[in-house]
């Protein structure tokens, strides 16, 4: 499985370029982190990746086709997408806001594995207490579950996840980082996910893809050769030191800004 960017460029104008030159080849299986400052143009980037939007320059190769000779359903069933945030606003009840998932992979008719497949979401998720709970009633938290388990049960090669951990506390955002990480390691899965938290992306990512301004690609690669207190400083502002820890990276953030 493998998404490739070749001269990728998006803008809303000529004047509003917010991605620009992005050469970059993902290739499962691993955990992809995708970090960087906002307003860099992660969400644009994963949103050209699976075809929301369509970049103004270069092309975009879904296992070494070009992702235009697509069909929209064909795409969906390679690309499975849980969004940042969502304006959903069901009535339904919990399980079936999962079940939507199942769309692209239903005929006439719910099946077996179907409700296999939810089920077994909302176990990993921890939320099947909620299963029959209004959607419109749930906290913010609860509500990225649900969409997370929405995003597992579509069953795709490839998962891409706009900030996953949002809404979660800290002991969730392992939880769920740590997940996505097995979930690709043993499901022979690419997932690629947007991340604000440098030591979770250090510790679980089998690659990092680091965004500078303007919208560029500013480094690819392990954990171990990507987070250095130079690049932090840059691309962040701020002062930092760098302490292995388990053999991965530890960034220890100091109170001093850089003049920028």
């Amino acid at each position: 499985m493998e998404i490739e960017l070749r001269g990728v460029g998006f803008g809303y104008s000529s004047e509003r370029m917010v991605l620009r030159d992005i050469d970059l080849r993902l290739q499962g299986p691993g955990l992809v982190c995708i970090i960087g400052p906002n307003g860099v143009g992660k969400s644009t980037l994963v949103k050209c990746m699976n075809g929301l939007l369509k970049p103004t320059e270069g092309e975009v190769l879904l296992n070494g086709r070009n992702l235009s000779e697509y069909t929209p359903k064909e795409v969906s069933m390679t690309i499975g997408y849980v969004p940042a945030s969502t304006n959903d606003v069901f009535s339904m009840p919990v399980i079936d806001a999962i079940l939507i998932g199942r769309h692209n992979h239903q005929r006439w008719r719910t099946t077996e594995r179907d409700m296999e497949l939810v089920r077994r979401a909302m176990e990993v998720m921890g939320i099947t207490d909620l299963a029959m709970q209004g959607y419109n009633e749930l906290s913010a938290g609860q509500h990225q579950k649900v969409t997370l388990a929405r995003g597992l049960v579509q069953e795709t090669e490839i998962m891409i996840l706009d900030e996953p951990t949002a809404n979660l506390d800290v002991r969730h955002q392992v939880y769920v980082t740590q997940l996505l990480r097995e979930l690709a390691d043993r499901g022979n899965k690419l997932i690629i996910m947007i991340c604000h938290d440098l030591n979770i992306a250090a510790r679980y990512a089998s690659e990092v893809v680091v965004m500078s301004p303007p919208g560029v690609i500013d480094r690819k690669g392990p954990s171990e050769e990507v987070f250095t207190a130079e690049l932090v400083r840059r691309i962040y502002g701020i002062d930092c030191e760098i302490v292995e820890f388990e053999g991965k990276p530890n960034v220890l953030l100091k109170s001093d800004f850089v003049d920028q």
